[in-house]
């Protein structure tokens, strides 16, 4: 089990045959944005929630199925940015923040910039701190000096 999307670019990547060893951090996402195609329908691969958790048994059965490697490679970043509106629509009031190191995926990045913008919807990204899991903690301390209780603590 995991929770880093990065390790769902290192299966996808291996399962489209880009690359199976790996010689340093989210080189499977750069190879990948190579092969994305921008003039490819957005469609995405099926998934499904379960117990807050991201099913994604069908997107990688129907990868596997995929003959075309691009196309399967650009479903997949459509995918995720379906993914993400699907979580996103849940708190429809916030406004969506991208942090973490997937976001360093530029590919990913912009797709969900334009999709977001079409939507009117706000949508942030870090700009005056680092895009991985620094500003992860950074908004999680951000969180904690918004929402402190009467005795000083943090709910």
């Amino acid at each position: 089990l995991c929770s880093s999307v990065g390790r769902l670019f290192d299966g996808v990547a291996s399962l489209c045959g880009v690359i199976q060893i790996l010689n340093y951090e989210g080189e499977s996402g750069l190879r990948l944005e190579g092969f994305f195609d921008e003039l490819k329908n957005g469609q995405a691969y099926n998934f499904t929630f379960e117990n807050a958790t991201i099913n994604w048994h069908t997107m990688i059965k129907q990868i596997i199925l995929e003959p075309n490697r691009t196309k399967a490679i650009t479903r997949f970043f459509h995918t995720l940015v379906a993914m993400i509106d699907s979580i996103a629509s849940m708190h429809p009031n916030l406004p969506v923040a991208l942090t973490g190191g997937v976001f360093q995926n530029q590919r990913l990045t912009q797709l969900l910039l334009h999709f977001f913008a079409a939507k009117n919807r706000k949508c942030y990204i870090p700009t005056h701190s680092a895009t991985n899991d620094g500003s992860i903690a950074l908004g999680q301390l951000w969180y904690a000096i918004h929402n402190q209780n009467e005795n000083n603590k943090c709910y």
